[in-house]
């Protein structure tokens, strides 16, 4: 299926849309203003949980201890699950990006790693919203790969609360309540997931019957071609084996971090904590929040607080260098043997 459209400033109603007033401008400005804030003072309240939990950083001679034991092994099978994910990542991308516009594998190989670098580098991730005119040039609207780019986030924030929920609900040292609220969220999504995939259909025929609904229909045809069985199936099971190499990461590099009895339970509600915490990140690479939201976590999960700082810092950082060393031979790849522009 093709989605074409004239190229449109994003974000702005055009054709038989609204026309712009003055006063649509800056409802637009004040709700991207709100957002900003939003994040700005979620990461300063993390920053401030992470100081005030912490009574110090760890010495030279902590980190020297920590480097030297079978934390080396351990981030190399980070690093390898990453490498995966990532890859997993770029498939995803592409296959639904398919659906919608006829974009060359080679594109999307060669193209999807700078566009996951500029991502994680930019403050408050706005480089993400550089694929919506990445794609113009392949002659398709703005608004199919902001839909796109909808579905991913919404199937990865169902994958990530889901498994925080069932961390929380398999750890005996929470009370049986929060256990109990646990099972209830996990029951909730599962129910939530399958009526939001029973109500798209009907309510994106809904959408285009209302000419002034434009943009909206728009997104909503890209997100049902996304809501067919084989390609649901498909960005489904993608997205949970995603999710699984990179808790199983975090669980290689908390099992050596420190001697913990289900250290596989702090490794993927970490996973799940530190991505959900990059929703409201402020800092490239979410840089405070990455390490408040693992630290937060330790408590509950018997693991100490020091331990889980010098393993959120090894787990950022062996991330963002991966991320980084990719988008760069990307764009080297793309310059001087491909001879095209980025």
């Amino acid at each position: 299926m093709h989605v074409h459209g004239h190229h449109a400033f994003e974000g702005f109603p055009t054709g038989t849309e609204a026309i712009n007033t003055p006063l649509t401008i800056e409802r637009k400005l004040v709700l991207k203003y709100l957002k900003i804030g939003i994040s700005v003072l979620v990461w300063l309240l993390l920053i401030w949980f992470l100081f005030k939990t912490l009574d110090r950083l760890p010495s030279w001679a902590e980190w020297a201890g920590y480097m030297s034991g079978p934390i080396i092994m351990a981030i190399g099978v980070f690093a390898l699950c990453f490498l995966a994910a990532t890859g997993l990542r770029a498939f995803r991308f592409g296959f639904l990006l398919r659906k919608v516009v006829v974009v060359p594998w080679k594109n999307i190989l060669t193209d999807f790693p700078w566009l996951l670098m500029i991502g994680a580098v930019t403050p408050l991730r706005l480089g993400e919203g550089y694929r919506a005119v990445w794609v113009r040039k392949f002659g398709s609207h703005s608004l199919s790969v902001i839909a796109l780019w909808i579905a991913e986030r919404l199937i990865d924030l169902f994958m990530l609360v889901l498994i925080l929920s069932v961390t929380i609900a398999l750890n005996g040292a929470f009370e049986a309540g929060t256990r109990g609220i646990a099972t209830g969220v996990i029951a909730a999504l599962l129910l939530g997931y399958l009526l939001t995939c029973f109500f798209l259909k009907p309510l994106v025929r809904f959408v285009e019957a209302r000419p002034h609904m434009t943009r909206l229909g728009e997104i909503g045809r890209a997100l049902s071609v996304v809501n067919t069985l084989p390609n649901h199936a498909v960005m489904l099971s993608t997205s949970l084996a995603i999710w699984l190499f990179i808790g199983s990461g975090f669980t290689a590099i908390m099992s050596a971090s420190a001697p913990v009895a289900s250290p596989g339970l702090f490794g993927f509600a970490s996973t799940a904590l530190v991505n959900l915490a990059g929703i409201f990140s402020v800092m490239p690479g979410n840089v405070g929040g990455y390490q408040a939201v693992v630290v937060a976590a330790s408590e509950p999960f018997g693991f100490p607080e020091t331990s889980a700082f010098m393993a959120s810092v090894i787990l950022m950082s062996v991330a963002l260098t991966i991320t980084i060393t990719l988008g760069l031979c990307a764009l080297l790849i793309r310059r001087f043997i491909l001879k095209a522009d980025a």
